[in-house]
């Protein structure tokens, strides 16, 4: 399965690293991904509304498609569009709206998460995730505890409270929806790649520091 993931940065980090690919290669790629996680770079966009384009030419997936659509976008536009959907990623895996995980081709919770805020999402999910948790895990008081058989549901709701924790802890720090880095199958797909950095660190930082978001099509 193929899915888009976000990566928090700034460009002091890219920077160092020399570019956005690299860094993603050097903090992401070599440390979590493994054979099966073939990737292709897709484009970044920073606070400032600035993009860079990671796919030369036509791709055979169409993987273009994002780049395509915020060069349409005003440049005050695209940095708040990318927080959106970066947002919409952990809505999407949440099941937030009952569209499915997996599902191709429904188009009613698509188009409600194309609609909604960066803080519209973060509300939503502070208030629907807890309840939905609670509600299933109160039905299944008293369920047969030998049964072995694989449930489905049980292991959705696992994955969705490991989600909510990470989810959590991102809001804690001061960087929803991004999560420090974990592997390509943990099911949470925005993710913080800047280094740690002291309060000595951050004072030195450039005054031209800027946040930013890669996206990346990656093969899980």
């Amino acid at each position: 399965m193929h899915a888009v993931y976000a990566f928090l940065v700034d460009s002091d980090c890219v920077s160092k690293a020399g570019s956005a690919e690299a860094l993603f290669d050097a903090e992401y790629a070599i440390n979590y991904c493994d054979e099966n996680n073939w990737y292709q770079m897709m484009m970044v966009v920073y606070e400032d509304g600035d993009m860079e384009s990671l796919i030369s030419g036509e791709d055979w997936r169409g993987r273009e498609w994002m780049q395509k659509q915020y060069e349409q976008m005003p440049q005050e536009e695209r940095w708040e569009a990318a927080r959106a959907f970066a947002a919409s990623i952990v809505a999407v895996d949440f099941e937030l709206y009952g569209d499915p995980m997996f599902a191709i081709g429904i188009e009613s919770g698509k188009r409600k998460l194309d609609d909604m805020s960066f803080d519209e999402l973060l509300h939503d999910i502070q208030s629907i995730v807890p309840q939905k948790l609670h509600e299933f895990y109160r039905d299944r008081v008293g369920t047969d505890p030998t049964d072995d058989r694989f449930d489905l549901e049980l292991y959705r709701a696992t994955q969705d409270a490991v989600r909510y924790s990470l989810f959590m802890q991102s809001v804690r720090l001061g960087k929803p929806f991004f999560s420090e880095p974990t592997g390509p199958y943990d099911n949470f797909r925005s993710m913080d790649l800047r280094p740690w950095r002291s309060d000595e660190d951050r004072a030195k930082l450039p005054e031209d520091n800027k946040l930013g978001i890669i996206f990346v099509d990656l093969h899980t």
